[in-house]
Formats: structure tokens, C-alpha cells, sequence
């Protein structure tokens, strides 16, 4: 349902906690992509931490109309990675799908939380993450509505590169074919 190419960089909502001391931006790449002509290059610099347990971003696709998903059990995505982290368990990804419309009442997220392992995976190299829905929660800062996500109805997927240490650190690397 996302395959990266057309321009797409230009669709995401995108949130730097730290606009002034880190980076975080999406860009089409050209150059390399799973299948087609384009991925989107994700590149994340942590230099400051606001807060004693890190900082995050996030990225927020939303869809022109809601994904009927009710047919599936699991998503799946590839990754190639650019430049890894250097300091071991410094960067986590995490990516969740959303079950209405952002700044609706009663809008739950549904998160796969904290990946430290996805990052650090081989450099130059296409992989495939695969996430079934039944590992996807409601993160602990987000009121809970009913709890169940509805997969007939999904509003967004959202993705976020978290520094979770005090030590300065960047990732590079490419997202394609999201299904």
C-alpha cells in the first residue's frame, strides 16, 4: 500500500522533537529501491536530548481513503541500510498503524515499539521486516480507547527513529515497499 514511488517523500507528516539540534528527513532516493524506481531515504542525526530517556521523530503517512486490512494478520516492509549507528542499542525504530483519522476523539495508535535490532542490520543490503498486528499495542502514553484495532478501517501508518542514550549517533538508511 506504500511502494515509495512518485514523489512521495512530500506526503509524510513529519515531527523532529528537536528541530534545532537534530536532524531528521525524508527524501526520494533514485538510486536504489527493492522494486521500482524509488525508496525513501530516512536520515536521523541525534545530537541533544531533551529528555533523560532520549528523543524521538516520527513520520505519518495518512491514506486518501481508510485500508480494509481486515484480511491480513501481519505487514511487511524492506529496509536497506545506508550508514548504521555506531553505538550499540543508541537507535530503535519503531512504526504503527492507526484506526482513525489523526485528531480524531477516540483515535488509538497501535505500535510495534522500540525496535533496537532492525538498524543494526547488514549495511548494503535489502531486508524484509515482517510485523504481524497481534505484536502491535497501544503505547503506555496514549489513553486507551477499546483497545482493538480495527483492520478494517486503517488511517495511517506511522514510523519514528528514536536516540534512546545520551550518546550522539545517526542512521541512514532506505524503507520501500511497505504491503
Amino acid at each position: 500500500f506504500l511502494d515509495f514511488e512518485d514523489n512521495e517523500s512530500g506526503g509524510w507528516v513529519r515531527n523532529n522533537e528537536d528541530d534545532a539540534h537534530n536532524e531528521f528527513t525524508l527524501t526520494d532516493n533514485y538510486d536504489e529501491a527493492n522494486t521500482g524506481d524509488a525508496s525513501l531515504e530516512v536520515n536521523a542525526k541525534f545530537r541533544f536530548y531533551p529528555n533523560d530517556w532520549g528523543t524521538y521523530t516520527e513520520a505519518i503517512w495518512a491514506f486518501d481513503t481508510p485500508l480494509d486490512l481486515s484480511d491480513f494478520d501481519e505487514f511487511r516492509f524492506f529496509v536497506y541500510i545506508l550508514d548504521a549507528p555506531t553505538v550499540t542499542g543508541s537507535i530503535q525504530f519503531s512504526c504503527a498503524l492507526s484506526d482513525l483519522p489523526d485528531g480524531a476523539a477516540g483515535k488509538e495508535v497501535f505500535q510495534w515499539d522500540g525496535d533496537v535490532d532492525l538498524l543494526y542490520g547488514p549495511v548494503g543490503e535489502w531486508y524484509e521486516v515482517v510485523i504481524p498486528f497481534n505484536r502491535l499495542v497501544t503505547p503506555e502514553w496514549m489513553t486507551v480507547v477499546n483497545g482493538q484495532l480495527d483492520a478494517g478501517s486503517i488511517y495511517s501508518f506511522e514510523f519514528g527513529v528514536h536516540g534512546d542514550s545520551t550518546a550522539a549517533d545517526s542512521v541512514r538508511f532506505l524503507i520501500d515497499n511497505l504491503h
